[in-house]
């Protein structure tokens, strides 16, 4: 009976150790370094040093992905959009893979929409937005 008990204590802790093995942790990558709902609906974002209206993201529409995050995360939605942007845009079906996004943006200083075929995904980016929500008192 004690050889029954040691095997199967055995087993679970063996099956255990490589849930954890296996489990990776999601880095969090952002195009932008700051995003900003000020002027809500719209969402603010910036991007090499520019402030824009945020469009697109890999052509689906800010509306869309707002409408969506809003109903995975509820109150959440902003603050998992802004800090995990992965997370987020795998939950309104548009996983990001690689370490680029396509862009669409709009600067309304010049009234210029453009779009970044391959904005860059960083870490960097998600600390820089951490430290500006932190500057307004966000979170």
């Amino acid at each position: 009976m004690k050889k029954i008990i040691l095997i199967a204590l055995m087993f679970n802790l063996f099956n255990v150790s490589n849930l954890f093995a296996e489990t990776e942790a999601i880095v969090e990558k952002s195009p932008f370094t700051d995003v900003n709902y000020e002027s809500e609906p719209s969402v603010t974002v910036e991007y090499e040093g520019e402030t824009y209206f945020l469009l697109t993201v890999n052509d689906m529409p800010r509306t869309e992905i707002m409408t969506q995050c809003a109903n995975v995360f509820g109150a959440d939605c902003k603050t998992k959009f802004a800090l995990n942007f992965l997370e987020t845009m795998a939950a309104v079906g548009m996983p990001v893979t690689g370490d680029t996004v396509k862009l669409g943006l709009y600067k309304f200083a010049t009234h210029t929409p453009s779009v970044v075929e391959a904005a860059k995904l960083t870490e960097a980016n998600v600390e820089d937005i951490r430290f500006n929500r932190e500057l307004r008192g966000e979170d």
